[in-house]
């Protein structure tokens, strides 16, 4: 029987597969990278944009907030001036009221006839009390 040294032949196709198998774990390893290289940009741009997103809404925020200040202040000044204008109800009425008491005699309603003709009585028949009486209540008309 003839003896065949098959060791060359085999070296000769380990040596080929080993070439074939590095060949495809580089390509497997090169098609990997690429894969992740993709995704990672595009989750990348994905939270930039969501980050671009956040920014604007917190300037919006901040400028909201600065509105809300502004109608906050606006309000409060409305309901001061509101207030202003509505009549203090007991105070102004009791002072309408004593001043009605020590009126000078003679003075009568911007509708009655002697007023309109220029008819009164003269500062001597006034009387010098009621004048004093309404001194008393001088604060009232400097500070209602």
């Amino acid at each position: 029987m003839i003896r065949v040294n098959l060791m060359p032949h085999r070296a000769i196709r380990r040596e080929a597969l080993k070439r074939q198998f590095i060949a495809v774990a580089v390509g497997v390893a090169v098609f990997g990278v690429a894969v992740w290289f993709l995704v990672h940009t595009m989750l990348a741009d994905k939270i930039e944009d969501q980050q671009g997103r956040n920014r604007y809404l917190e300037e919006q925020i901040v400028v909201l907030d600065k509105q809300i200040e502004e109608i906050k202040k606006l309000r409060e000044q409305t309901a001061q001036l509101l207030a202003r204008k509505k009549p203090s109800g007991g105070d102004r009425r009791w002072l309408v009221a004593r001043l009605q008491r020590f009126a000078v005699d003679g003075v009568v309603a911007a509708d009655n006839e002697d007023v309109e003709r220029g008819w009164g009585h003269a500062l001597e028949r006034a009387g010098f009390r009621k004048v004093d009486a309404v001194a008393d209540y001088a604060i009232w008309l400097r500070q209602p």
